[in-house]
């Protein structure tokens, strides 16, 4: 006798495009956690209020945590949405830190089923001012190669300030990346260099001049003229 044919896996859901088109069901889900964001519409319609509310019992986090995590949350509320995040995982930060079991919970947050869970503990690493860059750089890779565009690009924010504190190091990370093949890799670099080029201009026209020397590709020529877009309206 045959074997039944596997059912077809359900279809992905289609994103909302504006806020009044999110279903009530998914917005609820969204907010307990029970469901990814497909748009960037829907990542902002997240009550992180209601979503911490649900998440942290759950994952293991006392009550008084919780109540101060929720309350964190109401107040950065008008606050802009990167910026609130960043927020929210600093606080998530000093409540791990104080907890004896914070490997557990940590892990429990980082595997969440929630890409805006998985943001907010990403940038908790960003809050950690001991940690060393080499191991910063392994907890931030995990969350850079998430599933969700959302989590790969809170990563990748999350790390960027620790780059501008040891430019020499950053090395380590900027060249191999020079000519790669992927758009949305050469326009992270790119923009971090142009950020860079605001603080540390003459270190930027360096590694810039020593790339178009060392690598005649047109990935790189792109990456360099992405660098430099601020410096060049300044006439630098």
């Amino acid at each position: 006798m045959s074997a039944e044919p596997a059912p077809a896996p359900a279809p992905r859901r289609k994103g909302a495009r504006r806020i009044v088109e999110i279903p009530r069901a998914v917005l609820r889900a969204l907010n307990e956690g029970r469901e990814e964001t497909i748009t960037l519409v829907e990542w902002l319609a997240i009550d992180d209020a209601k979503l911490l509310a649900s998440v942290l019992p759950d994952a293991g986090f006392t009550a008084a945590q919780t109540r101060i995590a929720i309350e964190h949350a109401d107040e950065v509320t008008g606050l802009g949405i990167q910026e609130r995040v960043k927020r929210i995982g600093a606080q998530l930060h000093v409540a791990l830190r104080a907890d004896r079991r914070r490997e557990r919970l940590f892990e429990r947050l980082a595997t969440h089923g929630s890409d805006r869970v998985r943001s907010l503990v990403a940038y908790s690493v960003t809050a950690d001012e001991e940690l060393p860059l080499a191991k910063r750089l392994a907890v931030a890779k995990r969350f850079a190669a998430d599933r969700a565009m959302s989590v790969r690009e809170c990563a990748w924010d999350s790390f960027r300030p620790w780059l501008a504190r040891d430019l020499e190091r950053a090395r380590r990370l900027l060249d191999p990346v020079r000519s790669d093949p992927s758009d949305y890799v050469r326009r992270s670099v790119g923009n971090w260099l142009n950020d860079a080029s605001k603080s540390r201009p003459e270190w930027v026209r360096s590694l810039a001049a020593e790339w178009r020397r060392a690598s005649k590709t047109a990935e790189t020529a792109w990456i360099v003229r992405h660098a430099l877009r601020t410096l060049r309206k300044g006439g630098g």
